[in-house]
């Protein structure tokens, strides 16, 4: 471990740990991170880094109140870009308590709360090492919004913040071992589909209406029977976000929520198939439809070569421990949360160990607006512990165990491991040229966010 990073941590971790808990204990919605922000921006200041905050969704308007964190220091090549989410999730307050105790609104449910606040240990250790050696390169912290609505990185990526970037380092706690595999998931498109008739009084003058209901239904059954004649990976999931007043009023408008989920390269046929559908629905009822998009992210391209790298900066940091308290902690949770005894085997309660790096890509269900970076930047997401073994995400032991030890811990190895990486990478030219020619290989076309795209022939 590089001596320069290992003086930050033993002089700072407790700061970062107090950082990660402030934020805990403060949880914000998406694009609401203001308090976070602030408390972020604060500390980087503090490290002797340039800090500029914005509001991602309105980049460019200096009134927008702040929730996104842009930190700089150095000059030169390489730029190491190391990434932070701030955003809590709606109803999963809860207490540091290995059983049931609700906190009245949102909470860190996804652990976001220890990479918003950890990842300035990464920049700031990683700053110090520099320093240390008067190495030149330059370190740029992203502490982005409204990962969980699937477009904060998407609005930062449509307005430059990643595109001077060389390499990108991230992590995420997980239920899992820490890992480091090569990984593709799905494209995204947050639609919402509005159905417009007429109203009339159900009972009375029905013959009178078009029912913009109907055509919603309309539209489901047919997304129904779309589902068998799909690619494997394509996913279609919706909500009712308007049914209209009362059941004697025929409705003139209803609303949907729709998730329409593919590879890249299938998407946008999906969609056109959704589209047709709802147009069908529209003119058996004779209602209007109209639809736009609330976001959309791109599926996911790995770097196998720099996982690579993160993988052997991981071997040089001292293994992740936890305490006996950590583990009864993480074995009552498991019971209270399961109702089942939970495993002896210390590593299948909470992970510790490092899993070697996966050439073979594998595909995953999920989306995540981090990959639009990847179609930038080459990116590393390495995920792995800060929970209990075989629980669920976006729950409320997920909140309980980013709020202690049992998160605070994983967050402090995992930005040791991404301080190290980043100081490897400035200190091998080659290594940084190998990630970049790999990038160059995948990513045969500039990146147009699926927001910026033409869609009107759909």
């Amino acid at each position: 471990m590089n001596e320069g990073i290992r003086e930050w941590f033993e002089e700072y971790s407790q700061a970062v740990v107090d950082l990660t808990y402030d934020l805990w204990s403060h949880p914000e919605l998406s694009y609401q991170e203001y308090r976070s922000c602030q408390s972020v921006a604060d500390f980087m200041r503090k490290q002797g880094f340039q800090v500029k905050t914005v509001a991602a969704e309105a980049f460019c308007d200096e009134k927008a109140t702040p929730n996104t964190v842009i930190a700089t220091w150095g000059s030169g090549r390489p730029v190491i870009g190391i990434l932070g989410e701030m955003d809590g999730l709606p109803g999963l307050g809860q207490e540091a308590v290995p059983y049931p105790s609700p906190i009245e609104g949102p909470g860190h449910g996804c652990g976001h709360n220890l990479m918003g606040g950890g990842c300035v240990a990464a920049a700031s250790a990683l700053k110090r090492a520099m320093e240390k050696e008067g190495l030149s390169g330059t370190i740029k912290l992203v502490d982005c919004p409204a990962e969980e609505v699937g477009s904060g990185k998407v609005d930062l990526a449509r307005n430059g913040v990643f595109s001077d970037m060389d390499v990108c380092l991230s992590y995420h706690p997980d239920n899992s071992p820490f890992i480091l595999d090569a990984w593709e998931c799905m494209a995204v498109m947050h639609l919402v589909v509005e159905f417009h008739g007429v109203g009339a009084h159900a009972a009375m003058m029905p013959w009178k209406g078009r029912s913009a209901l109907d055509a919603a239904e309309l539209m489901n059954i047919g997304v129904q029977y779309l589902r068998e004649h799909v690619t494997s990976d394509c996913s279609l999931h919706y909500v009712y976000r308007d049914g209209g007043m009362a059941p004697n009023i025929v409705p003139e408008h209803a609303a949907l929520d729709y998730y329409v989920r593919a590879a890249d390269e299938n998407l946008d046929d999906l969609l056109r198939r959704v589209l047709l559908v709802a147009n069908g629905a529209a003119m058996m009822t004779e209602t209007k439809v109209e639809w736009h998009m609330e976001s959309a992210t791109c599926g996911f391209i790995p770097n196998i070569a720099l996982n690579y790298v993160v993988y052997e900066a991981a071997k040089k940091i001292p293994p992740l421990e936890y305490s006996q308290e950590d583990y009864d902690f993480a074995r009552s949770m498991y019971c209270r949360a399961t109702g089942e005894i939970p495993p002896e085997e210390p590593e299948q309660v909470l992970a510790t160990r490092l899993k070697p790096p996966c050439d073979t890509v594998e595909f995953t269900s999920g989306s995540t607006d981090i990959a639009d970076v990847s179609h930038i930047v080459p990116i590393t997401h390495m995920t792995g512990s800060g929970r209990v073994m075989g629980l669920p995400s976006h729950h409320w032991t997920v909140t309980a165990a980013a709020g202690m030890g049992i998160g605070q811990k994983a967050m402090l190895y995992s930005y040791k491991v991404l301080a190290q990486a980043g100081y490897d990478l400035i200190q091998n030219p080659e290594a940084v040229e190998q990630v970049r020619r790999e990038f160059t290989e995948k990513n045969k076309k500039p990146y147009t966010s699926r927001m910026d795209r033409d869609y009107i022939g759909l």
